[in-house]
């Protein structure tokens, strides 16, 4: 016989078994329920139109009224209940065992799912997804899988606890906006890639004792501030924590035998390598003394840092290891050129991005430097690294701007903006002068390093003097007094440097 003949009778005789079975588990009505009853026990396919909008799951149905025959309700069916905008609550019995694929997707009104205490084990993939008001939940301890996308949207769900032994699945609780606590067992089975993405509520989790922190897991959970990593982790994927924007810092348990941390980083074991930089870093960072690697990825979500220093013992720059950094201006090295760095390391960072360095001929060179054959950077060679440039590459601004510019046309220059401690990027004024009864005062910042701070006094605006300019106060908010009656009196602030 032809082999394609014999395949396309193979195929026939399983499409005429299919369909058999689904036959035998025709839809039957039971109240406002329909069902299917596989002999042994029955499945809840559907639910009428215009039934209740609080819907009480039948613990059992009667199949059968001669003879008596009741079967136990163990499954809800896929799609049994989807997109039913009309419904408000859901009580599940104890018998039931497995909540189908897209069983509740969509029901945009169900506010409240009431689960056994034991009983049910399989929340299958998109069985709740989108369920927007759904704000209370408690899963049960019998509870073994959440699948994937199980309460993915939920957005005003605003705690939840997982209980121990369960696998959490895929994007299981992705776009939970509204959470605020989640409790996961110690003991859970494991968390999917996603599981807790865009759940910007969370300002604090416990991670429990898994093995694997997958991709993107808690991504884009912009309220946490700290995490903490278990003994039991033994890999982490570089975007676990992407977009955390708030996250200031990694704590890592003593007994991990793969990952540390050193001043809020996450490091390898022996705090030679950085894994991941906490995405809420701002401003000027500088690298650890002792971290000689920067691993992929491992600042690429900082969208807030300006400026980052390399001390002379970093040797490696992995691929991406600052790319998407949108507001990395600096890049300065106190001793030679790392020996590998990546062609991409720095791509898609701050427009005008430039590398300083304090050495010449040692690698570096200006005005370009050759990183990686065939590839350039700019670069610039400096004296050494000032308060200024630190407080320029705070904001954004080139290291080597000129101070007696003004960056956004506010009539402040950089030099009067760093001494009185202003935000070169917005629009500022000048402090005001004060009169009470028969003095004048000036209130300002006196505090940046290598200014020289100068308050005068003039009663014609021609001849100006510091005599009679009473000074008082800190550095950080000096005032300075001047006695006045008779003529007009003015005054004034220099600042030099």
């Amino acid at each position: 016989m032809n082999p394609l003949l014999r395949r396309k009778g193979l195929w026939a005789k399983i499409s005429t078994v299919l369909f058999c079975v689904v036959n035998f588990a025709a839809a039957q009505v039971s109240g406002n329920f329909t069902y299917t009853d596989n002999g042994t026990d029955v499945t809840i396919t559907g639910y009428a139109v215009g039934a209740p909008a609080n819907v009480s799951i039948p613990a059992t149905i009667t199949v059968s009224q001669d003879p008596l025959v009741v079967r136990t309700v163990v499954r809800i069916g896929d799609r049994a209940f989807e997109g039913r905008l009309e419904l408000t609550s859901v009580t599940i019995p104890s018998g039931v065992k497995t909540i189908g694929i897209l069983a509740f997707y969509q029901c945009t009104a169900l506010t409240a799912v009431q689960l056994p205490e034991n009983g049910v084990e399989t929340i299958s993939r998109f069985a709740f997804g989108g369920c927007t008001a759904l704000s209370s939940l408690t899963l049960p301890a019998s509870v073994k899988t959440l699948g994937t996308s199980a309460f993915g949207g939920c957005s005003a769900l605003t705690s939840v606890g997982v209980p121990s032994g369960a696998a959490i699945g895929q994007s299981a609780f992705s776009g939970c906006n509204g959470l605020t606590s989640v409790s996961i067992s110690p003991s859970v089975a494991s968390i999917g890639l996603q599981a807790f993405r865009y759940c910007s509520g969370l300002t604090t989790i416990t991670i429990p004792d898994v093995a694997t922190l997958p991709s993107l897991v808690f991504a884009g959970c912009r309220g946490l501030t700290t995490v903490n990593i278990p003994a039991s982790v033994a890999t982490i994927d570089v975007t676990a924590f992407a977009d955390c924007s708030a996250l200031t810092s990694f704590t890592v348990d003593s007994g991990n035998l793969n990952y540390n941390s050193m001043n809020g980083l996450l490091t390898d074991k022996l705090q030679t390598k950085i894994i991941t930089c906490p995405g809420g870093l701002s401003g000027n960072f500088t690298i650890p003394t002792g971290l000689t690697e920067i691993g992929i990825q491992a600042f690429q979500t900082c969208k807030k840092l300006t400026g980052v220093t390399f001390h002379p013992g970093v040797t490696s720059l992995a691929s991406k290891a600052f790319s998407g950094c949108a507001k990395l201006i600096n890049a300065v090295f106190l001793g030679d050129p790392p020996t590998s760095v990546a062609t991409n390391a720095f791509e898609l960072v701050a427009e005008g991005f430039k590398i300083y360095y304090l050495t010449s001929g040692s690698g570096f060179a200006s005005p370009d430097w050759e990183y990686s054959p065939g590839f350039t950077l700019p670069a610039v060679f400096i004296e050494a690294v000032t308060p200024e440039f630190t407080w320029l590459s705070s904001y954004g601004l080139p290291g080597n701007s000129d101070l007696l510019t003004d960056a956004n046309g506010d009539g402040v220059n950089l030099l009067m903006a760093y001494a009185l401690n202003m935000n070169p990027n917005l629009r500022n004024t000048f402090p005001q002068p004060v009169f009470n009864a028969n003095q004048m005062s000036l209130t300002y910042y006196a505090n940046a390093p290598g200014i020289t701070y100068t308050v005068k006094t003039s009663t014609d605006l021609a001849g100006w003097t510091d005599t009679g300019v009473v000074l008082s106060g800190s550095a950080v908010a000096r005032t300075a007094t001047v006695a006045f009656s008779g003529p007009n009196r003015f005054m004034r602030l220099e600042v030099s440097k």
